[in-house]
């Protein structure tokens, strides 16, 4: 599925493909993935948009979880992560303030 412009894969797209053992999924526009197989034994993710938030902890933790070899998910957003793989970003560098009180435009309750 590389080169193909894909932005979204829905969590159940991935289900029941009990056989599936390669994904490449190159030079597409993702920013994030869920609801990927343990069958999988090998993944390319390079070339994608990767948006390094809350929302690629799964994909994060399903690298390390494998301890296989995945190409390059290399962090497009947020501007402090751009660059750089997301196999070296501990999870608690991940931005995960979205919702806190004090992010722009909110003010915190007195």
């Amino acid at each position: 599925m590389t080169g193909n412009q894909i932005n979204t894969i829905g969590q159940a797209a991935l289900e029941n493909l009990d056989n599936l053992r390669v994904l490449d999924l190159r030079n597409n526009d993702l920013s994030m993935i869920v609801g990927l197989p343990t069958t999988i034994t090998q993944a390319e993710f390079s070339g994608n948009p990767w948006q390094c938030t809350c929302d690629i902890i799964p994909l994060h933790k399903w690298c390390r979880i494998r301890q296989m070899t995945v190409s390059s998910v290399v962090c497009e957003r947020p501007a402090r992560l751009k660059g750089i793989d997301l196999a070296d970003i501990p999870i608690t560098d991940l931005d995960c303030k979205r919702n806190r009180p004090t992010e722009a435009g909110s003010r915190p309750r007195k």
